[in-house]
C-alpha cells in the first residue's frame, strides 16, 4: 500500500517487505533504476522509502505496467507467503520492462572492460 507520495518521493508498506528474497530481488532490481536516488527499507515495519527524481520518470511510459500492478494488489496488501512465487515472477517482469524502456543503468560487461 503507498503510504506517502509526493513527485520524488513514495512509502510503501507491505507484508511482503518482511520476506527476504522478495526485498533483496526488489532492491537488485531497485538499484539498476536510474531515476533512483535512495532506497530505504525498513524491515521491521514492512516498510520502503524510495526517492527519485520524478522528471526521469515519465507516467506515460509506465502506464503498461498497470495490469500487473494490479494484478499483484491483493498480494502486496495480505502478503502471506503463498504469494511468493507470483511477486517474484512479478518483479522479474517488470525488470525486464523498465530495462527495454531504458530506466537502467547499463550493465558493466567486466570481460571486455565496458
Amino acid at each position: 500500500m503507498i503510504t506517502s507520495f509526493v513527485p520524488g518521493r513514495i512509502r510503501l508498506r507491505s507484508p511482503m517487505f518482511f520476506d527476504t528474497e522478495i526485498t533483496q530481488t526488489l532492491l537488485a532490481v531497485l538499484r539498476r533504476v536510474k531515476a533512483v536516488r535512495k532506497i530505504d527499507l525498513n524491515g521491521k515495519t514492512g516498510s520502503l522509502l524510495l526517492l527519485y527524481s520524478p522528471e526521469a520518470v515519465p507516467a506515460e511510459k509506465l502506464k503498461p505496467l498497470l495490469p500487473l500492478a494490479c494484478e499483484l494488489k491483493p498480494a502486496f496488501l495480505f502478503y502471506s507467503g503463498k504469494e511468493k512465487q507470483t511477486v517474484l515472477k512479478a518483479i522479474r517482469e517488470t525488470a525486464l520492462f523498465l530495462e527495454r524502456e531504458g530506466f537502467f543503468y547499463p550493465e558493466i560487461n567486466s570481460e571486455k572492460g565496458v
